[in-house]
C-alpha cells in the first residue's frame, strides 16, 4: 500500500449510528465482528511503488472494542463527536448535484423513427438542441394509427411515465415523421408548480435485490413517474421509517401530518421554497 500516516478517530455521531443500525452496516474492522459500529476511524496512505502515488483518506466504522485496540497502537485519543449533525440529504445532494452536472434536465423531446419492427419510434432528451446523455425512450405505436393522433400522445405519456417530463409547447413538426417540442419537469410548470404530492411509506422489493427495503414514495400524480427514497433494511418498522422519511426529506420538502397504519403511512407534501421552481 505504501506509506501509511496520520492515523485519527472520532465517536460517531447520532445520525451516523442511526444510518449504520438502519442498513445493517457492523464492525469494518474484521468480517467476524458483528457489534455496532461506534467510531470512525482514519489514516492517509500514498499508493504506488514506494509511495509515491496520490495521497488517500481511508475511513472505517468499527466498533468500540476495536477502536481502543486502534487508536492504543497508534498512540492516539479518539476525538468526540462532531456538535452538528450532518445534513441528512448532504450525500444524497452532493449525488444529485453531480448527476446533474452530467445529465441537465432535458429541455427538448424529439420523435423520430427507428426502422425497426418491434420498436418503430424513439425519443432522445436534448439540452439547448444538444443530446441529453441517457436512456432513449422507445415506443411501440403504431404510425398507420396516425402520427399526431397516436404516435406523439404516446410520446407525451411515455415522458410523464418514464421522466416526469411534460410537453410545453405544441410538436413541432420535422421531415421523415419526426417531430420537436420543448419540455419540463412537471413540478416545474404552471399547471402542476404549487401542487401536493402523496408521500407512502412501505417496505418492497429493492431493484438490487437482497432484503426487503423500507422507502418514502413521492407521487405528484399517477401518471408522472415517482421519486422513491429507500430508508433501510434492518431494524426497521413504521415507526421508525416515518422518523427516517421526515429526518431525510427535511430541507428540501414540507411535510404534512402522517397517517399511520399497520404496515404503511401516509401524509402530503409540498417543495421547500428553496427547492421550489
Amino acid at each position: 500500500m505504501g506509506n501509511i500516516w496520520a492515523h485519527d478517530a472520532r465517536r460517531m455521531t447520532a445520525a451516523e449510528i442511526d444510518y449504520d443500525d438502519r442498513w445493517g452496516r457492523v464492525c469494518g474492522f474484521s468480517p467476524k465482528c458483528q457489534a455496532m459500529t461506534a467510531v470512525v476511524t482514519s489514516y492517509k496512505y500514498q499508493a504506488g511503488r514506494g509511495g509515491t502515488g496520490r495521497a488517500t483518506v481511508a475511513n472505517k466504522h468499527v466498533c468500540a472494542d476495536h477502536a481502543d485496540r486502534f487508536a492504543a497502537k497508534h498512540g492516539i485519543t479518539i476525538a468526540d463527536a462532531p456538535q452538528q449533525e450532518p445534513a441528512p440529504d448532504s450525500f444524497l445532494s452532493a449525488f444529485v448535484t453531480f448527476a446533474d452536472a452530467l445529465a441537465p434536465t432535458p429541455r427538448w423531446a424529439r420523435v423520430k423513427p427507428t426502422f425497426m419492427s418491434r420498436q418503430p419510434w424513439a425519443i432522445t432528451k436534448h439540452d439547448r438542441r444538444t443530446l441529453v446523455a441517457g436512456r432513449t425512450i422507445y415506443l411501440t405505436a403504431a404510425a398507420d394509427l396516425g402520427f399526431e393522433a397516436h404516435v406523439l400522445p404516446a410520446a407525451e405519456q411515455a415522458l410523464a411515465q418514464q421522466d416526469r417530463l411534460v410537453v410545453t409547447e405544441p410538436w413541432t413538426r420535422g421531415d421523415n415523421d419526426t417531430a420537436t417540442a420543448p419540455v419540463a419537469l412537471a413540478e416545474d410548470t404552471p399547471a402542476w408548480a404549487g401542487k401536493p404530492w402523496t408521500v407512502v411509506v412501505d417496505e418492497a422489493p429493492r431493484y438490487s435485490g437482497g432484503p426487503l427495503a423500507w422507502r418514502a414514495v413521492l407521487m405528484l400524480a399517477p401518471q408522472f413517474k415517482e421519486i422513491s427514497v429507500e430508508l433501510g433494511t434492518h431494524n426497521m418498522d413504521v415507526d421508525r421509517a416515518i422518523r427516517t422519511a421526515t429526518t431525510e426529506l427535511a430541507g428540501s420538502w414540507t411535510l404534512g401530518e402522517w397517517t399511520r397504519n399497520e404496515a404503511t403511512a401516509t401524509t402530503t407534501a409540498q417543495k421547500a421554497p428553496a427547492h421550489a421552481a
